[in-house]
């Protein structure tokens, strides 16, 4: 398992990763990545892939800071619907409030 991180000029931040499992003497390596563009302070877009099993999810968000310690956010998981069955639709949304604290 290893990640990288990387803050870019322009409010970007991004991140690659490569995961290998072995799985009954077999390989399976998946990559995994995601961003996160910054339009203020305050605001920011994100979005990531992840890798399983050779099936790829991506998911896309939004977050927007209330407080310092607050943070809304509103997230489109699996946009490819990797996870659906013939007729079937695996998207789902996520809402919510999420507190950050340093201790």
């Amino acid at each position: 398992y290893l990640v990288v991180s990387k803050k870019f000029q322009g409010g970007i931040q991004g991140h690659l990763g490569f995961n290998a499992i072995f799985n009954d003497q077999e390989l399976d390596p998946t990559l995994m990545g995601g961003a996160e563009y910054f339009l203020n302070d305050r605001t920011s877009v994100v979005g990531d892939f992840t890798g399983k099993q050779k099936k790829y999810t991506v998911n896309v968000g939004f977050r927007f800071a209330l407080y310092p310690d607050w943070t809304l956010r509103v997230n489109l998981l699996d946009l490819g619907n990797s996870g659906a069955t013939a007729g079937t639709s695996s998207n789902y949304y996520s809402i919510g409030i999420s507190h950050t604290q340093f201790l």
